[in-house]
C-alpha cells in the first residue's frame, strides 16, 4: 500500500513536516463517507481546537483501488462519540477478525490494512493500492 503520510502515536498523522492530531483536533464525518467505483473518501473536519495549522479546515483520506472495505456501525450508546477517533493503525490483513488492537508503526507493510477505530466502537478497515491524505 502506497501512502503519503505516517502514523504517529496512534492518533496523529504526519504529512511532510506537519503533524495532525486526529483525536483532538478533527471530527470524523461518517455521514460523508463516499464510495465511487473503487475509490473511497473519508472526511475529517477541523473542530477549531488549538494545535492544528490554522490554514487546515479538514482532511480527506482517499483510497484508490479499494480491494477490501469493512465498516462496522457505531454502538448506539456512544453515538455522540462517533466523530472522535480512538486510534489509527496499519494492521495485518491476515488478521481481519481483530479490529480492536493497534500496532504503533509509522508506515504500512505491503500486506497491511488501514484501520480507524472511533470512540463509538465504529471501525473502518481499508485495503487499497494507494491511500493519500489531502488537506483543505
Amino acid at each position: 500500500m502506497d501512502v503519503n503520510f505516517e502514523i504517529r502515536d496512534l492518533i496523529y498523522i504526519r504529512i511532510g513536516d506537519t503533524l495532525f492530531d486526529l483525536h483532538n483536533n478533527f471530527d470524523f464525518l461518517a455521514q460523508e463517507i463516499q464510495m465511487q467505483g473503487n475509490i473511497l473518501k473519508l472526511h475529517f473536519r477541523s473542530n477549531s481546537n488549538a494545535g492544528q495549522p490554522q490554514s487546515c479546515k479538514g482532511l480527506f483520506f482517499t483510497a484508490f483501488n479499494v480491494n477490501y472495505l469493512a465498516i462496522t456501525e457505531p454502538n448506539v450508546e456512544f453515538l455522540a462519540e462517533d466523530i472522535r477517533l480512538d486510534g489509527i493503525t496499519f494492521y495485518p490483513s491476515a488478521d481481519r477478525q481483530t479490529n480492536n488492537a493497534f500496532i504503533d508503526q509509522a508506515t504500512p507493510t505491503p500486506t497491511d490494512d488501514l484501520l480507524f477505530q472511533f470512540l463509538s466502537d465504529r471501525v473502518v478497515r481499508i485495503k487499497a493500492d494507494r491511500i493519500h491524505v489531502e488537506t483543505f
